[in-house]
């Protein structure tokens, strides 16, 4: 797994744990690849929001009845409300800058959330919407940052990532280190996706719940409403149609982009700051997918269960939670055979020179072939090619070969088994699969589970990844999803809804 290091910035109170409050000050925790944290009492995404206007701010539109931007009563940091600040003078300081080739979606986008949230904020909250007062900033290593409640962090500080800043009620994201990097990796809907996960944070603003909840709920409601903004594009509305077109072939894409802005492995969900582990964002964005904004508000009152947890000991954190590989393999073989998430007896055997011939042999489509296959002779077998699951290994960490052994067991099973005949094939093994996996952890009591941290990142990624490769777009969603649905019911005897 990768490592990183952390910046101390400072932490008020017990960092927003068990206070509920969010902290004014905490550890910015810098990743490999991107910054993954909150800054000075803001919120980030890692990642944030866009600007429309080339650099300088991008101002949209009058704020509406700011009178009720916020609940008068609770108070957050300072005694402030849930108002808004007039924006920083720093504002009018940034560099233009040149164009970049995503702009046209970026403003298609925040005009998209303006107009989503004008409906939803008042139905979810009873407040009415207000426009951000502060405007939107792009910043890179050349131009001055925005201040933020007075403070301006230098640009190695907060570089590859974004955040809202609720004193003043803007949005900042880093247009040198971050956005052109996640455009090329994962495509620009990513972006946009990112920059509705801060329009989250702002919408907490508003509806007087920013210091209220604690970091963890936050960003996950925060990827809520993101996946919420997403599914409600209206194919009707012109100035929604491009954003549905790339909705309906880069949806998988950016919810890979979720591995870029996950905790670092081995952080507890309940850690201060903890914006949480890559499968209990992309459960958020789901949820708020499938259900709409009304699911992300309950996440108040009724929060989601949460699966990321420390390492347990010096060794597991030494070896980033993962087993060596030969280990891996024996010990996966050994509980998928034992295993009682099905009723089919499958055994294992792997090809070797010296491996019995197999007369009726299942072949497995897609990359997942590369590596298992299954065998009908006598009660059947899964036979597994060791080479192929080291690549898995080293792409991913252990539970990557893991998750391709289990994926091929359970095809095998839904192929034969009788209360899993009706379902849909791959949708049925990727449940079964992570039913599979449900066998290996108590959520309640992580420190008796038989996965690390990371293993549940390491699925997600393997899923996507073998999705990735039958290039039909929204089949890495559906795979997730069915996987996550057999590791939290065990329900994987009806056709995905």
């Amino acid at each position: 797994m990768p490592g990183a290091f952390q910046i101390r910035v400072g932490v008020a109170d017990d960092g927003g744990v068990s206070s509920g409050r969010r902290p004014t000050r905490w550890i910015v925790r810098v990743a490999p690849i991107f910054l993954i944290a909150a800054v000075i009492g803001s919120a980030s995404l890692v990642g944030g929001s866009p600007n429309t206007s080339g650099g300088n701010t991008a101002s949209t539109g009058s704020p509406g009845k700011a009178g009720k931007t916020g609940k008068a009563g609770k108070t957050g940091k300072a005694g402030k409300t849930g108002t808004t600040k007039s924006p920083a003078k720093t504002s009018t300081t940034l560099t233009p800058r040149s164009a970049r080739p995503y702009d046209t979606q970026l403003r298609a986008t925040i005009a998209s959330l303006n107009r989503k949230w004008a409906v939803w904020l008042p139905q979810l909250f009873d407040v009415d919407y207000a426009k951000l007062t502060g405007g939107l900033y792009a910043y890179r290593s050349d131009t001055v940052t925005p201040k933020c409640d007075g403070t301006r962090l230098p640009y190695l500080v907060i570089r590859q990532n974004a955040f809202f800043c609720p004193e003043d009620d803007f949005i900042a994201w880093d247009d040198e280190g971050l956005f052109p990097k996640l455009a090329k990796a994962h495509g620009t809907l990513l972006l946009s996706v990112v920059l509705a996960h801060e329009w989250g944070h702002a919408i907490q603003q508003r509806a007087d719940l920013f210091y209220e909840l604690s970091t963890i709920i936050s960003e996950q409601q925060a990827d809520c409403f993101a996946g919420a903004w997403l599914a409600g594009l209206d194919p009707n509305n012109p100035d929604e149609k491009e954003l549905v077109a790339m909705r309906d072939v880069q949806l998988d894409a950016s919810l890979a982009g979720f591995v870029e802005f996950r905790d670092i492995v081995g952080l507890d969900a309940l850690s201060a700051g903890s914006h949480g582990t890559a499968f209990d964002r992309m459960r958020a964005f789901q949820d708020g997918y499938e259900s709409g904004p009304g699911k992300c508000a309950t996440y108040v009152d009724t929060p989601p269960e949460l699966v990321g947890f420390a390492f347990r000991n010096l060794k597991e954190r030494f070896r980033g939670g993962n087993l060596p590989f030969p280990d891996l393999v024996k010990e996966t073989v050994a509980s998928l055979e034992k295993s009682s998430a099905t009723s089919s007896k499958l055994i294992f055997v792997e090809e070797t020179a010296d491996a019995p011939p197999c007369a009726r042999p299942q072949r497995f489509a897609g990359l997942i072939g590369k590596a298992v296959s299954g065998c009908r002779d006598g009660a059947g077998s899964i036979r597994f090619r060791r080479a192929a699951l080291k690549k898995w290994f080293d792409e991913f960490g252990d539970f990557a070969p893991a998750t391709v052994l289990s994926l091929g067991w359970a095809s095998m099973a839904t192929s034969t088994e009788s209360t899993l005949a009706d379902t849909s094939g791959t949708f049925a093994a990727d449940c079964l699969a992570g039913r599979w996996t449900g066998e290996l952890v108590d959520l309640k009591h992580p420190e008796t589970s038989a996965l690390s941290p990371g293993d549940l990142d390491e699925a997600a990624q393997t899923l996507l990844k073998l999705a990735a490769a039958e290039k039909e777009p929204g089949r890495g969603f559906e795979r997730v999803r069915s996987f996550r649905v057999g590791l939290m019911t065990g329900l994987c005897n009806a056709p995905p809804a």
